[in-house]
């Protein structure tokens, strides 16, 4: 922050406290640090399970209902859209998937992206209010992705609308060269993850879908230690400290909040990691839904520059390629020009869902269970036996 641009009553708190603030603020790094850690084994495992199956799915993406809930599971399984979009776009710069064909893929893959935050929710779920907090604005990500894609999935159908602007945009961009992008976490959440691994496989010597299913539960175990702690570390750190900074300045205005979660998401590559990082935040009470939806819609439009990245590579020789990652960039952007002044829709079935799973807490495994795999293994199944 710009000094001379904090107030003085916030300056006071930020001097308050002396070692036992530098103490809370060195715990609340190295929370963190766990934290990413925890979402970076977790997707590593999930990865490790679900790679060939991963390719396997999209065989299956001919029909275009098929296709959406390919993006889904696929996503729902690697933990990451941006894996999912980038394997979307080598297949259509190889030729093996057609772009009226991948633009469905996209859009399952936006709504896949958001089982991880749903999952980092369920660390809340002994603590109602918490767990009811923080839930809602978990699966406020997913409620606004369908809704984007029941306006966008039927039109594009119909017109090929996001595919032709896509096309004429890309005109635009040839020339330009790749750029090779490093990403910041990778630098030191990689490496310990990598360690990990090689325990489980190398060290242990166990078999892949073994190390892969202990990497897993090390890492649930992980996030809901970390989570606790962040929780309670963050109530006593923030409140007194830096809630009016966070109030005042990151998330007060709307657009400052969307900016910002378009810019995080930009930098670390990950919609996942960006909106799993405020769910501690809103089960703590120290961000509301309406705070924090704008934020949620930057970073989905921060998280398509892996695949425009991945896309670069093939600008000159197979611009289709590059179509497909504006088509995600044009995906995101429209829904949130619709649905954020049509956010009392997402927000208030966010809200209601998770009051009833607040109650119910086996409402809140079966959201995870249904959305995210049963109805899109139905839904592909259904797909491939109406074309025989």
């Amino acid at each position: 922050m710009v000094p001379g641009l904090v107030e003085p009553g916030i300056r006071k708190d930020l001097r308050e406290g002396g070692a036992s603030a530098w103490t809370d603020g060195i715990l609340v790094l190295i929370l963190l640090y766990l934290f990413l850690f925890a979402l970076k084994l977790m997707g590593a495992s999930f990865k490790m399970l679900g790679a060939d199956f991963t390719h396997a799915l999209f065989k299956l993406t001919s029909n275009p209902f098929a296709g959406l809930f390919v993006g889904v599971l696929a996503t729902a399984i690697v933990q990451s859209s941006s894996l999912t979009t980038s394997i979307t776009v080598a297949l259509v710069a190889e030729g093996s998937l057609g772009l009226a064909a991948a633009v469905p893929v996209i859009m399952g893959a936006n709504i896949g992206t958001s089982v991880t935050n749903t999952l980092v929710s369920l660390a809340h779920i002994r603590r109602r209010d918490e767990f009811r907090r923080a839930f809602a604005g978990a699966i406020v990500h997913d409620l606004f992705n369908w809704c984007t894609v029941l306006v966008f999935f039927p039109l594009e159908l119909a017109t090929g609308y996001l595919a032709k602007v896509s096309t004429w945009l890309r005109e635009f961009f040839v020339g330009v060269e790749p750029v090779n992008a490093l990403k910041p976490l990778d630098l030191i959440i990689k490496p310990l993850v990598q360690w990990v691994e090689t325990v489980f496989t190398d060290v242990f010597g166990l078999p892949t879908v073994p190390a892969a299913i202990l990497m897993a539960v090390l890492s649930l175990l992980v996030l809901f230690v970390v989570l606790g702690g962040m929780t309670r570390v963050l109530k006593k750190f923030v409140v007194g400290r830096l809630e009016r900074v966070i109030d005042h300045y990151l998330f007060r205005y709307a657009i400052l909040s969307y900016l910002l979660g378009m810019a995080a998401t930009a930098v670390v590559q990950s919609s996942s990691v960006t909106t799993s990082l405020v769910v501690p935040l809103l089960g703590a009470g120290l961000l509301t839904l309406e705070q924090v939806y704008p934020y949620t819609l930057g970073a989905n439009v921060g998280t398509t520059i892996t695949a425009f990245l991945a896309a670069l590579a093939f600008i000159s020789t197979k611009p289709e390629a590059f179509t497909i990652a504006l088509v995600h960039l044009l995906f995101n952007v429209h829904g949130a020009l619709i649905f954020y002044p049509l956010r009392a829709i997402p927000i208030g079935a966010a809200r209601w869902y998770a009051n009833l799973a607040a109650r119910r807490t086996r409402y809140a495994v079966l959201f995870i269970v249904v959305v995210f795999f049963l109805l899109p293994l139905v839904a592909i199944a259904l797909s491939k036996l109406a074309l025989g």
